[in-house]
């Protein structure tokens, strides 16, 4: 299966989302999907690597960078030439709807939110519709003891490839 991950970047940028989409792309590709990582780059150059057979990754180069959102024409661009099985879209990154969109037939898109929005406040934005009747703690941005958090030490099955993990 040919599955397409798109986020705004990627190892050596440092951060969780980052090092989720490189530990999935790369335990996906270990197990025999052909992954393509489509994100831009930190300069205005559009570079292609393959640190591992099955896996691809497309930085594309940067037009912008608004609101610490990289934005780029080239990404929109180099996601027409794809043809996935799969799409899968790490949020919070909004161009990425884009890119997905930009494809040149309908494919299935999976979104993945990794983080709880924290700044509608300062926004001057009262609480977004999805967050009201959240716990206080939730919307201060701490998680709710009635969720478990997963990761690499907590889920070693699903960081490799090999199972799931679940909010509690």
């Amino acid at each position: 299966m040919h599955i397409l991950q798109i986020y705004k970047d990627y190892f050596p940028v440092l951060g969780g989302i980052e090092n989720h989409v490189r530990d999935l792309s790369e335990a996906l590709a270990a197990r025999g999907h052909r992954i393509t990582v489509l994100v831009t780059s930190m300069d205005g150059c559009t570079t292609t690597a393959q640190p591992q057979p099955g896996l691809m990754v497309i930085k594309a180069a940067r037009s912008v960078h608004l609101a610490s959102t990289p934005l780029s024409l080239a990404m929109l661009q180099i996601a027409r030439s794809q043809h996935p099985d799969l799409v899968h879209l790490h949020f919070p990154y909004p161009p990425g709807d884009l890119a997905a969109m930009a494809l040149p037939q309908r494919t299935p898109a999976f979104p993945g939110h990794h983080t709880w929005l924290v700044r509608a406040s300062f926004l001057c934005l009262q609480r977004p519709p999805h967050r009201r009747g959240e716990p206080r703690e939730a919307r201060r941005g701490e998680h709710p003891p009635r969720f478990t958090l997963t990761g690499r030490a907590a889920c070693p099955a699903a960081r490799l490839g090999h199972g799931t993990c679940h909010l509690e």
